[in-house]
């Protein structure tokens, strides 16, 4: 009879607008004695610690499926993969000059085995292997499907604790931001 029927889902109370994000090993960092990373390069030392100390041979990974979720690195450097808003105007963001400076610090944490060396093959099935397996620290994910999963599923004995973790900044009190591909509006949250 052409009428349209919907359920929303208005998103009006802060904690409901983070549903997915950046996701860390909370017992990794109690055991290691590191506080949460905040900043980029705090991200990349804690990287750095769950490789050598911690064995993780993937330190940070995501699904291939899944691989534009860069955008929690990419931010830090108010820019993104694709097309985004920025003061009424249309961007893209490798045209960024910041984005050249994501791109050489991903450069370089790849070559120090804190990226996983397979990112553009993990399929979800494999990334579950990681997380479960103790060779991934960090990741991105959803509440219920990463976070819920994971710890569902966690091995008897298991001490693995997932969290989730601001997206990260360039400098000590810089707001997080992060440019959502589901969406056509900037948001500004932390996980």
């Amino acid at each position: 009879d052409g009428e349209y029927f919907s359920f929303p889902f208005i998103r009006g109370e802060r904690s409901l607008q983070t549903s997915a994000g950046p996701i860390i090993r909370k017992d990794w960092l109690e055991d290691l004695g590191l506080s949460m990373p905040e900043t980029v390069q705090e991200w990349h030392d804690v990287l750095k610690a769950f490789k050598e100390k911690k064995g993780a041979s993937a330190p940070l990974s995501f699904s291939a499926s899944s691989f534009y979720k860069m955008d929690i690195l990419e931010s830090a450097y108010k820019t993104s993969t694709s097309f985004y808003p920025d003061g009424g105007k249309i961007k893209y963001g490798p045209l960024d000059k910041s984005y050249k400076e994501f791109v050489k610090e991903m450069a370089k944490w790849y070559k120090e085995g804190l990226l996983d060396k397979n990112i553009a093959s993990t399929d979800s099935k494999a990334l579950d292997a990681k997380v479960l397996n103790d060779n991934t620290g960090a990741t991105y994910g959803y509440v219920s499907s990463g976070i819920g999963k994971w710890m569902s599923a966690k091995k008897a004995g298991s001490k693995m604790r997932l969290v989730a973790a601001p997206y990260p900044v360039l400098n000590k009190g810089d707001k997080p931001s992060r440019y959502s591909k589901s969406v056509s509006r900037y948001n500004n949250f932390a996980a």
